[in-house]
């Protein structure tokens, strides 16, 4: 019974991915790591070889980056094309911004191994906590970005989070922290504005001149849990407190 994680990568260093904190908080339980670079003009696929040589379990390949502008459906395409490359049972579908919880090891692992056992392909939903300006608020459910991700999934079947429902789900006692939204904010803005070209054909001033406003303060949730350790650093470095 193995358990892999599958990564999307494009211009990670550029665009401040919190990529060492997602792969480290998925290695303790991951057989494999399957990063999936695409296209990269920053210096990624040279960071991704680095940290393959520290860590075994990471496994590179390469994967045209084609922006449809109809949707994101070109993401989810990346996901299916390069799935055949895992090499375990059973798979997290990771964004490079996000991170899986020490706390909810158990949970996951006990999930998967139970499905298996019994022959079963119910996929496992995790709770997804988006900051949004800082490390102490999280956007409301839906806003931007869906609150519900299914993430865990038998390797024959395509997971990307949020844009894809698979036929069978279970929600988890599990949680996943998602800190793009607080990546330096020169790399948040450009990561913004490229996002809505990628998926739309245009970009809104306020995605480039000031992200932050898109969602009034009001509308957002105060946050008083504690972030995970191997998070705080990456927090520290941009001016928010752990």
């Amino acid at each position: 019974m193995t358990l892999g994680c599958q990564i999307i990568a494009h211009n990670l260093i550029e665009h401040d991915y919190c990529i060492h904190e997602c792969v480290a908080s998925v290695a303790p339980i991951c057989d494999q790591i399957l990063i999936v670079e695409c296209d990269s003009s920053d210096g990624t696929l040279d960071l991704l070889a680095q940290m393959s040589s520290m860590e075994p379990k990471i496994k590179v390949i390469r994967h045209p980056w084609k922006p449809s502008r109809t949707g994101l459906e070109w993401i989810t395409a990346i996901y299916s094309d390069t799935k055949s490359e895992i090499g375990t049972d059973w798979y997290i579908g990771m964004d490079a911004d996000e991170i899986i919880l020490p706390s909810d090891y158990p949970v996951i692992q006990d999930h998967f191994r139970s499905q298996i056992t019994a022959g079963t392909e119910v996929c496992g939903t995790f709770i997804r906590r988006t900051f949004w300006k800082d490390s102490k608020h999280i956007l409301p459910n839906g806003t931007i970005c869906n609150h519900l991700c299914h993430k865990l999934v038998p390797k024959n079947q395509t997971v990307s989070g949020d844009l894809i429902e698979p036929p069978k789900t279970l929600l988890l006692k599990a949680e996943i922290y998602h800190y793009g939204h607080i990546r330096l904010n020169k790399s948040w803005a450009k990561k913004c504005g490229k996002m809505q070209d990628w998926a739309f054909g245009k970009v809104p001033e306020c995605w480039t001149e000031n992200p932050s406003s898109v969602v009034p303060d009001g509308d957002l949730i105060e946050f008083h849990a504690q972030h995970p350790m191997l998070a705080h650093q990456w927090l520290l470095d941009r001016g928010y407190t752990p």
